[in-house]
């Protein structure tokens, strides 16, 4: 202590930082498991608050996340339409494999079966305004346009 009756307190502060491969890492793990979480939600029948209704199958799903990732289920939430009032999402004109490739596309934002799938995903991508998959749709089809199948895709 000092004769003015104050106390110096001299310390050493050391800090670790991971190196940036581990930080990398680190972060690619934690959006797998994000990616993973959000397909066993999906997957399994908890917490969801609104259902989509494919024919007499009813999938139960979460108002947030789809409106967080499509415009058209975003307003189809916030205003008086059915869907809000019903909680529930009738879809006629996609095939059932369709929306569930969509669905698994917005809960993951990855596609499993695009190979098969590619035209008819683009089609529903489009009617629920799904940017990210319009253009992994589109990249695909592009990715196999061939001068046998440039007809076929130009009917599509």
């Amino acid at each position: 202590m000092k004769a003015d009756n104050t106390l110096i307190i001299v310390c050493k502060i050391s800090t670790k930082f991971d190196s940036v491969d581990e930080l990398k890492n680190s972060k690619s793990a934690s959006a797998r498991n994000l990616t993973s979480d959000l397909a066993t939600l999906l997957a399994g029948e908890q917490f969801g608050d609104v259902s989509i209704k494919i024919g007499n199958r009813m999938i139960p799903v979460h108002k947030a996340i789809l409106a967080s990732r499509s415009t058209v289920f975003a307003a189809m939430f916030e205003s008086m339409m059915l869907e809000r009032i019903t909680n529930v999402v009738t879809i006629t004109d996609i095939k059932p494999a369709v929306v569930d490739e969509m669905l698994h596309y917005i809960y993951t934002d990855k596609v499993k079966n695009v190979n098969s799938l590619s035209f008819e995903l683009y089609a529903a991508a489009d009617m629920y305004d799904l940017q990210g998959l319009i253009a992994l749709c589109r990249m695909h089809i592009l990715a196999n346009l061939s001068a046998g199948n440039v007809a076929e895709t130009l009917i599509c």
